[in-house]
């Protein structure tokens, strides 16, 4: 299975914006005219069919989300993230092994720094599902079926 970044990185071998009318259907292996003729020839009905069950219908495949739950323990990962845990941790530790349990100030602070990852969390992770859900209403503006000449 081919990673999301490889598939985004083929964009950038797109050539097909760029090139001649001539050359672009020589690469999709169609013809733009009819030989001796001013009509359009595109692909006859076999070549649609067959095209179409080599490459699947043209059509936006939707993509699995992740439950809300890890997108939201996502939120809590990242290179400061871990070192804020890894210091709350700590502080914790160290309020466990001193001797004089009335300084708290260990515990206040490894749960001060724990509280800070929370919210930083939630903080990303609702921005994360506004920007979600503006991107999923982009899917009302693409038109169901569309004209096109082949």
């Amino acid at each position: 299975m081919e990673s999301a970044m490889s598939r985004n990185e083929k964009i950038r071998d797109w050539t097909e914006h760029v090139i001649g009318a001539e050359a672009l259907a020589a690469k999709l292996d169609t013809k733009l005219k009819a030989e001796n003729s001013k009509d359009y020839y595109g692909l006859t009905d076999k070549d649609a069919e067959n095209r179409l069950k080599l490459n699947g219908p043209n059509q936006l495949t939707e993509k699995e989300g992740l439950p809300w739950y890890i997108r939201f323990l996502l939120c809590m990962t990242g290179l400061f993230n871990y070192l804020l845990w890894a210091g709350s941790i700590l502080c914790f530790i160290a309020y466990g092994i001193q001797e004089d349990k009335r300084d708290k100030s260990n515990m206040y602070l490894g749960i001060v720094l724990a509280i800070v990852v929370v919210a930083t969390a939630i903080f990303s992770y609702s921005q994360q599902a506004k920007s979600a859900s503006l991107m999923a209403q982009f899917k009302n503006y693409l038109p169901p079926r569309a004209m096109v000449y082949r």
